[in-house]
């Protein structure tokens, strides 16, 4: 936090409620080569994302996906509209 120092586990308890399991990982410091930040993840809180290529094999579950992330401008604003409604 800006204004004083305060641990990982005490910054994600704080901020997002999440408890910290395994106090002696170690970290995965990513830095940007154009501004130089660096960025600290903790590894009990990363999730590997992509698909497998088993999973890109499997052409009805590649036709799904792709139903859902080839949508049309219009049909993804109605969407996202209706989520919005929804949460108000």
């Amino acid at each position: 936090m800006k204004d004083q120092e305060v641990t990982f586990e005490d910054y994600y308890k704080t901020k997002y409620g999440v408890e910290i399991r395994e106090k002696n990982q170690p970290l995965v410091i990513i830095k940007s080569r154009r501004s130089g930040q660096e960025t600290v993840l903790l590894p009990e809180l990363c999730f590997m994302t992509g698909l497998t290529d088993q999973m890109r094999a499997n052409f009805n579950l590649m036709k799904d996906i792709n139903s859902v992330l080839q949508k049309p401008a219009d049909a993804r604003f109605k969407e996202i509209k209706s989520f919005v409604e929804d949460l108000s």
